[in-house]
């Protein structure tokens, strides 16, 4: 990994990365992917993870499914318009983007993208992450490694745009998405070149690059909120989260201290709820970001932690939803070693957390349009409890869901951020695929291959839970009662 593969370990894979339907009025639509048999983005119409209200199934049986095919590697999710679906892959160095017959998961094509030197990634993440976009017409990909790609829906290349690799130690994991005529795409990088781009969607032109002076690197995917006065693209990165004016990429608005940016904005009610977490969890005291977790090692008692002072075996879970990707504390060490003396200084350390962000409390925020000629915006509420890393929460029925690893639900009030519920619904492992809902149940899978589902409400009750065998870092998606899941190497398709 990189020099500063500490600021999130927290965070590979998929994020990831809306508008609510069902049972809450329709706020924003990032394109034209809304309607019957379309699930066009990451996580769905305008990113917000509803399925719709036909009935899906609750529990699972590869052996059963309705068809499985085989993938190339990644953890990319499948998006699909009408009877085509769309994923990617890689294999062998070779990024290729697949289309399938929704029906009967036959490949109808697959094409390789341009060859090209595949960027480092986190071992327990890939290099074919970021899920594409898809708007009737078109569908547009895009690799960490190359850059934007758009093909038609037979498969024939309309334009490419190369695009210099994000530098981050896990891997790029921004999914694009579109809106009025343009797609958008973060590039958020550790080494200061950081901007977003609106891209001209039939040409593949730059349309707009606004500059982002942001440290962090950015594993979250955009948002379209729809509120008076206009649509705006917001965007949660660098310990911030931005407004843009969609057609210029003009900066509109701000809000400070938030955490790392990997969930995705959240559109409910007109309402945007934006969850970031950080290495400081509230009521948590002994953790790895925390300088006092590290003083048991100072054997000589110099105020520093020494490199070989932290025994060579010893690893440090810095990410609770992620406990199999426990880091070498002497890496820790070495990487906030500024002056390179061999040792940590708790100068050091702190510089180090609030330069990446990971000294701001952890938090989902709910904000609502205000300020002046309502370009601005307000904070309605804030909650700083069991905040994953990596999830994007869901707004459904006038309540905000969280999950974290090992099955912990957090279930919130939208008006008023008050918690109705917050307790452990079973599965283990780590969670990387963030949580959909579907016909009144929440679907929340693990690394560890395990699917429960709860029904949305009050209780939390558990209507089904399933063990796949092998680990789930895709999102899954739900259209028509037909629940949608990569599972290892296979797409699986699974309905009642």
């Amino acid at each position: 990994m990189r020099r500063f593969g500490l600021v999130l370990v927290l965070m590979v894979g998929v994020m990831g990365c809306g508008i609510f339907a069902g049972c809450s009025s329709p706020s924003s639509d990032s394109g034209s992917g809304t309607g019957e048999g379309h699930w066009n983005q990451f996580r769905g119409p305008g990113g917000g993870g509803l399925g719709g209200d036909d009935a899906a199934p609750v529990k699972f049986d590869v052996g059963k499914a309705r068809w499985s095919r085989a993938l190339p590697s990644g953890h990319s999710s499948p998006v699909f318009w009408g009877e085509k679906l769309f994923i990617t892959g890689i294999e062998g160095g070779k990024f290729e983007t697949l289309c399938l017959d929704r029906e009967t998961g036959d490949v109808l094509w697959r094409t390789e993208a341009p060859r090209v030197k595949v960027e480092l990634h986190h071992p327990t993440s890939s290099a074919a992450a970021s899920t594409p976009y898809v708007d009737g017409e078109r569908v547009y990909v895009y690799y960490g490694s190359f850059g934007l790609l758009c093909y038609d829906l037979a498969g024939k290349e309309l334009w490419k745009l190369k695009v210099r690799t994000p530098q981050n130690q896990h891997g790029t994991a921004t999914s694009p998405i579109a809106y009025d005529g343009l797609v958008y795409l973060i590039h958020d990088s550790i080494d200061g070149d950081s901007y977003v781009l609106g891209v001209n969607a039939k040409t593949g032109k730059v349309k707009w690059k606004t500059e982002r002076k942001v440290f962090s690197p950015n594993w979250s995917t955009p948002a379209i909120w729809q509120r008076d006065g206009g649509a705006q693209l917001v965007i949660l990165g660098g310990g911030m989260l931005k407004g843009y004016e969609p057609l210029t990429g003009k900066e509109l608005w701000t809000v400070e201290e938030m955490g790392a940016p990997i969930a995705v904005p959240v559109v409910g009610d007109s309402v945007l709820y934006v969850s970031a977490a950080s290495g400081t969890q509230a009521g948590v005291n002994k953790s790895p970001l925390r300088w006092s977790f590290y003083t048991e090692f100072d054997k000589n008692s110099d105020g520093k932690i020494h490199v070989t002072e932290i025994p060579a075996d010893k690893k440090l879970v810095m990410d609770p939803d992620l406990p199999e990707q426990a880091m070498p504390a002497r890496s820790i060490v070495r990487w906030m070693d500024k002056d390179r003396d061999g040792a940590m200084s708790e100068a050091e350390f702190t510089a180090f957390l609030k330069m990446t962000n990971l000294d701001v409390r952890s938090s989902i925020r709910a904000i609502r349009a205000g300020g002046k000629v309502n370009v601005g915006v307000d904070e309605v509420w804030k909650y700083e409890r069991s905040v994953p890393h990596m999830t994007s929460s869901i707004y459904y029925g006038g309540r905000v869901y969280m999950a974290k690893a090992g099955g912990v639900v957090t279930c919130l009030d939208g008006k008023t951020g008050k918690r109705i519920y917050a307790k452990r619904l079973g599965g283990r492992g780590g969670i990387a695929s963030s949580p959909v809902v579907a016909n009144g149940n929440v679907y929340v899978c693990s690394l560890d291959g395990v699917v429960t589902v709860f029904e949305a409400g009050d209780e939390g009750k558990v209507v089904g839970r399933s063990e796949l065998g092998e680990a789930i870092n895709a999102t899954p998606a739900i259209v028509e009662g037909v629940v949608y899941l990569r599972v290892g190497k296979h797409l699986h398709a699974f309905s009642n």
